[in-house]
């Protein structure tokens, strides 16, 4: 199927009208976005991709902001140093959405975040979060540390869970 046949077929079945961004992510106006400090994040479908359901990070702004600029281009090259470790959400897309001015990051969708998931699936003690959770974030920091890359926002709210239940 052609991006453009999915796209016909997807304003089939979300109506008649679409959010695209980037001509190729149309937003799933079902989900309530996450608005961040610097950017929102939608949910969406990837039509390029058999509309495999990803998150899109919007930088709004961006040409008001040597931050947001500057922290657009840090988020991408880190994420592309760490697209290999399983616990760290893959980077699908990133660049411009002409039509709005914006830059946008495509990541895999993650279904919640950690203090999300721990409301619903407790954990007894402090060994079994470590072995759930805790050794898994851990290997995705030292994984960022020998590539040179600190997070510094390390928080169960930037922690995603994926559907398997894998951090990410």
């Amino acid at each position: 199927w052609s991006g453009a046949s999915i796209l016909s077929r997807a304003s089939a079945f979300f109506g008649a009208v679409m959010q695209l961004i980037a001509n190729r992510f149309v937003v799933d106006e079902k989900t309530k976005p996450y608005q961040g400090e610097m950017a929102e994040v939608l949910c969406a479908f990837d039509s390029l991709n058999s509309m495999q359901k990803v998150a899109v990070k919007l930088f709004k702004g961006i040409h008001e902001s040597k931050l947001i600029m500057e922290s657009f281009a840090r988020e991408c090259e880190s994420l592309e140093k760490l697209n290999s470790h399983p616990n760290i959400i893959p980077l699908l897309d990133f660049g411009n959405d002409l039509d709005r001015g914006w830059k946008y990051i495509a990541l895999e969708w993650a279904q919640c975040n950690l203090l999300e998931h721990m409301r619903l699936y407790p954990e007894k003690d402090w060994d079994g979060f470590y072995l759930r959770y805790g050794c898994q974030i851990l290997g995705a920091l030292s994984f960022a540390f020998s590539r040179d890359i600190i997070h510094k926002d390390v928080k169960p709210q930037n922690v995603l869970i994926d559907r398997e239940g894998v951090v990410r």
